[in-house]
């Protein structure tokens, strides 16, 4: 059986630089499939510090890195924000 190995990340052209292909926007109906979670109790969680802070995508809209989503499923107990996360408004 041959198993195919997919790279977690892809050169930009031409930049030398990397791209994580396993990082992308996750909006509210995906972010409660993934996590479990209603919307009330993650941003209650959020507020605390417990959980990934949204991002805001436009006036009336969210999205959280799924890479941060990940990480928090990883170990929710000792999920930490990053610095690189923007605080939602």
């Amino acid at each position: 059986m041959h198993t195919d190995t997919y790279p977690t990340q892809t050169p930009y052209a031409g930049r030398g630089q990397f791209c994580d292909l396993t990082d992308r926007a996750v909006r509210e109906q995906e972010c409660a499939r993934i996590t479990g979670l209603s919307r009330a109790y993650r941003f209650d969680l959020e507020k605390l510090g417990s959980f990934p802070m949204r991002r805001r995508l436009s006036a009336r809209s969210h999205y959280w890195l799924l890479s941060e989503l990940l990480a928090w499923l990883d170990n929710p107990n000792d999920f930490q924000q990053t610095n690189s996360s923007v605080k939602a408004d």
